[in-house]
């Protein structure tokens, strides 16, 4: 799991398995780290595997931009 705010927009790069430790650690950091951030897109292109856990993730990320008046985009 990597990430980068570029402009407005928070990039989410997931590869391999998505699972219910990673995603908390994951959510934590970014809701910490990305400020500036107004919209997410979550490339899940190399993604083998996401948990509930990790829907759960993606969920509350939606949550978190369109709070902010963002979008959420997924690859």
């Amino acid at each position: 799991l990597t990430y980068e705010t570029y402009g407005d927009c928070l990039i989410a790069t997931f590869a391999g398995t998505v699972d219910g430790r990673e995603a908390e650690t994951f959510q934590e950091e970014v809701t910490e780290s990305s400020e500036r951030a107004q919209h997410v897109l979550l490339d899940l292109s190399d993604a083998r595997e996401i948990s509930d856990e990790g829907y759960r993730m993606i969920l509350r990320l939606y949550h978190w931009a369109s709070t902010r008046g963002g979008r959420v985009a997924l690859i």
